[in-house]
């Protein structure tokens, strides 16, 4: 019976009951090897949509791109609305898809297959380097991982946070983008996390 009840807990910790997604104030993502998960924050107006209204536009949304991508591309994983804010919560196949579903700016994967220019510069999370993405690609002992995003976002990756660019800023655990930007705005240059 204990062993039911354990791997049932693990189920439901596995189905968008992340901690890191519990209480967040603004849009959060978590990136893992397999998958990509994100809490978006939004406000809501409850005379304009109704919850049941948006659940229903955010299934037909994803069921209409899974049908274009493939079944699981894009996954619909919880929706609850208070404060006058949405809080939707999507899973993602790939860094693909979830740019293609939000029609915005985004890539994570290895820097070295990245098409970015080697002049780009970051600065370490600790603001004590300033380096480039050519002086990392040259680097053989890391294999760096690289994110690329152009909205208001708080990540967490499987990797340790080394570098940002931009409007962002690491706290150790995770990168904020743009925290004081306009959560419903792009922002105006992408900003970059380099991790390993």
């Amino acid at each position: 019976m204990l062993a039911v009840m354990s791997v049932t807990s693990l189920l439901l910790a596995g189905c968008g009951g992340d901690e890191r997604l519990k209480g967040a104030d603004m849009s959060t993502m978590i990136i893992e090897k397999d998958r990509i998960t994100a809490l978006t924050v939004s406000p809501f107006d409850t005379s304009i949509y109704s919850e049941s209204e948006l659940r229903r536009m955010a299934d037909e949304e994803t069921r209409a791109y899974n049908r274009e991508n493939g079944a699981k591309s894009v996954k619909f994983e919880k929706l609850s609305v208070r404060d006058g804010k949405a809080y939707l919560t999507m899973s993602y196949r790939s860094a693909e898809d979830y740019a293609a579903f939000n029609n915005l700016t985004f890539e994570n994967g290895p820097l070295a297959e990245s098409g970015l220019p080697d002049e780009t510069r970051v600065l370490s999370t600790d603001g004590k380097l300033l380096t480039t993405f050519g002086n990392l690609r040259e680097d053989p002992e890391n294999e760096w991982m690289l994110i690329v995003l152009e909205e208001p976002m708080r990540i967490y990756t499987d990797g340790t946070i080394c570098y940002v660019s931009g409007d962002a800023v690491s706290d150790g655990t995770a990168v904020t983008i743009g925290a004081e930007a306009d959560p419903d705005r792009f922002l105006s240059e992408p900003s970059y996390v380099v991790y390993k």
